[in-house]
């Protein structure tokens, strides 16, 4: 359905720019769109990354309960960085959890738990598209192999499973209410649910069949942002 979705969606575009040529000088619904969105003029823009070396295991990261990146791979050292500006709402406190499993089976045999050489290092990381110079590391969360650890470092060896959650602070010039007001659809009567989802995309299906640019703004245009 999702493929379908953005398939219907590319068509619906690709027919919006065949027919441009005939419109009339009134200006249109998707310029509308845009029309009063004044461009940004933020003296400082900053940019937060999350990035993770590991070991021995597989992870999942979350930022605000979002996820933004996922390692299953079976290869030794992974790294990474990914842009998690998307996860911040707002200024404030940022709530990062990182999900740890074992390796499972690999082409040597089977880990259900952790080794004692599984690690990983987690940083949150800023930078300021407007600032020169701005690299700022701003909080590094590590779990060590057993020849690195300490008496107070955090052990995980035979475990089959571990989660950790770790708190920083994110100062963005934005306030959105993406999903914080969000139900949980696991809640809702599936039934009633999938009977709305199937509406939806069936009145979406009407309007790219009948090229009707207007409904497809009021569609998709975005109205909880805040600057």
């Amino acid at each position: 359905m999702h493929k379908a979705f953005l398939y219907s969606v590319y068509l619906f575009c690709m027919l919006l720019v065949l027919t441009a040529c005939g419109q009339t000088k009134e200006m249109r619904p998707i310029d509308k769109l845009y029309s009063n969105i004044q461009p940004l003029q933020y003296k400082s823009m900053p940019q937060y990354f999350i990035e993770a070396d590991q070991i021995g295991c597989f992870y999942e990261l979350y930022v605000n309960g979002r996820a933004v990146f996922s390692h299953y791979e079976q290869t030794g050292l992974m790294g990474h960085t990914t842009c998690i500006n998307d996860a911040i709402l707002k200024s404030g406190i940022q709530e990062v959890t990182v999900k740890l499993y074992p390796l499972g089976q690999t082409e040597v045999e089977r880990f259900d738990t952790f080794t004692k050489n599984a690690r990983i290092e987690v940083k949150i990381e800023k930078y300021d598209i407007q600032v020169e110079d701005s690299d700022e590391k701003v909080i590094t969360f590590k779990i060590p192999e057993a020849s690195a650890r300490s008496k107070n470092d955090i052990k995980i060896e035979g475990l089959p499973y571990y989660e950790h959650t770790f708190t920083f602070y994110a100062e963005v010039p934005y306030e959105v209410t993406g999903w914080s007001e969000s139900q949980d659809l696991t809640k809702m009567d599936q039934k009633q649910l999938e009977k709305e989802v199937v509406a939806f995309y069936n009145n979406l299906s009407d309007v790219i069949f009948n090229q009707d640019e207007a409904k497809w703004v009021e569609l998709f245009k975005i109205e909880n942002m805040k600057y």
